[in-house]
């Protein structure tokens, strides 16, 4: 399964972390608002040939199954709206 985070903070790189150990999830990409901004999210270097995005309709093009959105409580709503509105499966917790 190819799952894209949206929402980088500490829930987003934890939830990185418990996805890199399955052996049935590859990331599709990484999406966050702040994902350019200069030293915003180190660990992502730990995934050099992952797709960075700022936003969920920048996932045209990229294979991707599945979206969980960890985006902090004033962001989730929308994030997951994006998402289903792209067509993709959400994966949320809140």
């Amino acid at each position: 399964m190819r799952v894209a985070i949206a929402g980088l903070g500490s829930l987003g790189k934890r939830w990185s972390e418990v996805l890199s150990r399955a052996a049935t999830v590859d990331f599709a990409a990484f999406i966050d608002p702040l994902i350019e901004r200069p030293g915003a999210f180190p660990w992502l270097s730990d995934y050099p040939n992952v797709p960075k995005i700022t936003a969920i309709e920048g996932l045209d093009g990229i294979d991707v199954d599945a979206v969980l959105v960890t985006a902090f409580s004033p962001a989730h709503a929308e994030a997951v709206r994006d998402a289903l509105k792209s067509r993709l499966h959400v994966l949320g917790f809140r």
